[in-house]
C-alpha cells in the first residue's frame, strides 16, 4: 500500500525540525546570520531612539519570527541545477482543505504561518488600521516574491509560486490582526474589514468542502490508460491533468511536477521509494531504514518536461520514511530529499 497516499498522519515536528535543521549548509547558516543581524541593527536603532524595553522585546520577537519564517520558507537553499525549470507558478486556486484535511494540510499551515504577523505588526507599526491590514496582505505577495527571487538565484525552481500559498499566509495575517484586536480591545472600521476579508475567504474554504484523497474515483488516476507503461513488476505509470500518476493493485500514487519528496510503498518483502528529480540528474541513490542505498532507475516520461522519475526497489522492509540523494553527470550533489 502507498505510504503518503492522500494526506498522511500529523508529523512529530519536533523530530521534522531535527531533520530540517541537519539539512541546513553553510548558505543557510549565513543567511540566517545576515538577518539575525538586520534584528540587532534595527533594535539597537531603536534602543537609540529611546524606545521602552516593552517595544525593544517586541521588535526583538517579531523580529526573530520573521527569521525563522525566512529560513522555513527558503532553506535549505540546494545547489544550482542546469537544465530545470526556472521558475514554476500555481495560479489554480484550490482552498479546499483547509479545516478538514487535518493539521498536514499545507493550506492549513500557511494559514498559521501569518498568525504572528498580524498578531505582531501592531506593536511594530504604530499606524492606523488602514496600515495594518494593508501590511497583512502584503504578507503573502512579499513570501511568494522572495521565493521567486530565490529561484532565480538559485538558477531552478527549488521553490513554487502559489496562489492558494499567498491567499492563506495574507488570511493566516488577518486572523492575527483580529486576536490583537480581541486581546486589546482596539476595534477599528479596518479591523472589522479584515476580518469580514477573512470570513469570506474560510466561507470558501468550508464550502469547497475537504480536499479529496486521491483514489479510485477521486479526480486523478480514474482508470489506467492502454498506453500506461510499467516501471517495476506490479508498478505502472501515466501522465493525467498534468501529473504523473503511479499505480498498482492496493492504490494510487500522485507525483506533482516541482515536488521532490520522495514516496514509499511498503510491504513485507520489499519496498518502492519513487518520486521526481530534475531532468539534470545523472544518477540517484535511495536509502529506507534497516536497508539500501540502492542505485534508483531514471526514467524520462513524455509529457512531464523538467523531470525524471526515479524509482528503487529494496529488499525488506516495511519502511515509511525514505532518503534519496541525485547527483549530476559531474558527480556533484544535486540535492537530498527525504519523506519527513
Amino acid at each position: 500500500m502507498f505510504a503518503g497516499r492522500g494526506y498522511p498522519p500529523a508529523p512529530l515536528y519536533g523530530a521534522i525540525m531535527s531533520l530540517w535543521l541537519a539539512r541546513l549548509g553553510p548558505l543557510d547558516l549565513a543567511l540566517a546570520a545576515l538577518l539575525l543581524l538586520v534584528v540587532l541593527g534595527a533594535l539597537t536603532l531603536a534602543h537609540r531612539r529611546g524606545a521602552d524595553p516593552r517595544r525593544l522585546a517586541g521588535l526583538g520577537l517579531f523580529g526573530g519570527y520573521l527569521t525563522v519564517l525566512a529560513m522555513i520558507i527558503l532553506c535549505p537553499v540546494p545547489s544550482r541545477v542546469p537544465d530545470a525549470p526556472l521558475l514554476q507558478v500555481t495560479t489554480a486556486l484550490d482552498l479546499r482543505g483547509l479545516f478538514s484535511s487535518g493539521p498536514n494540510d499545507q493550506n492549513l499551515q500557511n494559514v498559521l504561518l501569518g498568525v504572528p504577523f498580524g498578531f505582531g505588526l501592531p506593536f511594530v507599526l504604530r499606524r492606523t488600521g488602514s496600515w495594518l491590514i494593508g501590511g497583512c496582505l502584503l504578507l503573502g505577495v512579499g513570501l511568494e516574491g522572495a521565493q521567486a527571487v530565490a529561484s532565480l538565484l538559485v538558477g531552478w525552481a527549488y521553490r513554487s509560486i502559489d496562489i492558494n500559498d499567498l491567499i492563506c499566509n495574507d488570511l493566516g495575517a488577518l486572523f492575527g490582526l483580529l486576536l490583537f484586536a480581541v486581546a486589546t480591545r482596539r476595534f477599528t472600521r479596518a479591523t472589522a474589514v479584515g476580518a469580514l476579508a477573512a470570513t469570506a475567504v474560510v466561507g470558501v474554504a468550508l464550502a469547497g468542502g475537504p480536499r479529496p484523497a486521491f483514489n479510485p474515483g477521486g479526480n486523478y488516476c480514474e482508470s489506467v490508460p492502454a498506453d500506461a507503461f510499467e516501471v517495476q513488476p506490479g508498478y505502472s505509470a501515466f501522465m493525467e491533468q498534468g501529473m504523473l500518476c503511479l499505480a498498482e493493485a492496493d492504490g494510487w500514487m500522485v507525483l506533482r511536477p516541482g515536488d521532490q519528496q520522495p514516496f514509499v510503498a511498503s510491504s513485507p518483502e520489499k519496498t518502492l521509494v519513487t518520486g521526481l528529480a530534475p531532468v539534470a540528474t545523472a544518477r540517484a541513490v535511495a536509502t529506507i531504514r534497516g536497508a539500501g542505498p540502492a542505485e534508483a532507475d531514471l526514467i524520462k516520461v513524455n509529457g512531464l518536461d523538467g523531470w525524471l522519475l526515479y524509482t528503487s526497489e529494496l529488499d525488506g522492509s516495511e519502511a515509511t520514511d525514505a532518503q534519496v540523494t541525485m547527483f549530476a553527470a559531474d558527480g556533484s550533489q544535486i540535492a537530498r530529499v527525504s519523506t519527513s
